[in-house]
């Protein structure tokens, strides 16, 4: 099971699975590993397995409330450059509960700093799932394509609105970029301008052609 968690090839679904069962099958309460667990994250040199760690700790703590403030305290002490660590983390913490505001601050930090394409598109397609249950976070997502000339920033933001399937929340998008689509903003911010047209055509795709139309409108 060990070998199967610790691969990128291994979907988040799947090991989410694969870390409820082992733990089931060992009998094991799962807090009596969070102080393990913190001096890993702490002395591990690679990036990468801390990034599994963090990964193991949110998926293993899916079901289990009290494993949200040992996330969050081991958000607050990962150091920027530890990016995937703090993504993982940020994005379990987010599954939990879609209204943390240190998870959503951290994901969205990520977002504009991060100088990986991959990152980028990660994060914003976490924070798209989580719009579904949380509509204030499409918000910050539009603010941060109105203000952002930053390519990487701008694909993230495309690939995670694609994760948006909550027809409200769509509605919202419509209505807040439809004003993007003129002259004066191809000619002076064409990167905003066809970003602005890539989603809205994602959304037209998804929504009902009169729902749609009325919010066009």
């Amino acid at each position: 099971s060990f070998a199967r968690l610790n691969t990128d090839h291994t979907g988040g679904e799947t090991r989410k699975k694969l870390v409820t069962e082992l733990f089931k099958k060992l009998d094991i309460d799962i807090t009596l590993l969070i102080p393990i667990w913190m001096e890993l994250i702490e002395e591990v040199k690679s990036e990468r397995y801390r990034s599994y760690i963090a990964a193991w700790i949110s998926d293993a703590g899916f079901e289990d409330k009290r494993i949200s403030p040992v996330m969050e305290s081991f958000l607050g002490n990962i150091h920027s450059e530890q990016e995937h660590t703090r993504r993982r983390l940020a994005e379990g913490l987010i599954k939990h509960d879609p209204t943390n505001s240190e998870a959503i601050s951290a994901l969205f930090e990520l977002l504009k700093n991060s100088e990986s394409s991959d990152t980028c598109r990660w994060v914003a397609n976490g924070l798209g799932e989580a719009c579904n249950d949380n509509h204030s976070i499409v918000t910050e997502i539009i603010n941060l394509l109105n203000s952002t000339n930053d390519q990487r920033v701008l694909n993230g933001i495309k690939s995670g609105i694609q994760e948006v399937f909550q027809m409200s929340v769509l509605k919202i998008i419509v209505n807040d970029l439809k004003g993007h689509l003129t002259q004066e903003v191809y000619e002076n911010n064409f990167p905003l301008y066809q970003s602005s047209l890539d989603i809205l055509w994602h959304c037209a795709s998804s929504l009902a052609y009169t729902d749609f139309y009325n919010v066009w409108h």
